[in-house]
């Protein structure tokens, strides 16, 4: 029989795999997150309205926006003024380079440092199943 400080150890390792995995998930959830930025729209008529951006879906010609009253409505792609159109464009294509940038981190365990005067060194282990077009 294992003497009871190494059972104790598994557990805790248990424990910590399993708080660490939880974290994981949570930063990982969190990424999907960044993607909301809140700015000025405006369409060919020249009318204003304030919201995140949310998505696109170019094969049905909306945009879905998130207002600050908490309603997400899809506005026509083609309603929005050039500006608009080549920002989502832009935002699109550095969506996927920095998709494919995470995929390159599947299987992997990752160094980061925070920012700020505390800043502080951290590693985040990105599974073989990792894949953030699919999140959890």
């Amino acid at each position: 029989m294992a003497p009871k400080h190494h059972l104790a150890s598994a557990c805790g390792i248990k424990h910590w795999i399993g708080l660490n995995s939880w974290i994981i998930l949570t930063l990982l959830g969190a990424l999907g997150t960044l993607s909301a930025e809140e700015k000025t729209w405006t369409d060919l008529d020249g009318r204003v309205i304030q919201g995140d951006f949310v998505s696109v879906a170019p094969a049905a010609g909306k945009v879905k926006l998130k207002l600050k009253n908490g309603t997400t409505p899809s506005v026509d792609l083609a309603k929005l003024c050039e500006a608009d159109r080549t920002w989502i464009a832009e935002h699109q294509r550095n969506e996927k380079a920095a998709l494919a940038e995470q995929m390159k981190n599947r299987g992997k365990v990752v160094s980061m440092k925070s920012e700020g005067p505390e800043a502080v060194g951290y590693h985040v282990y990105y599974p073989t199943s990792f894949d953030p077009a699919k999140p959890p």
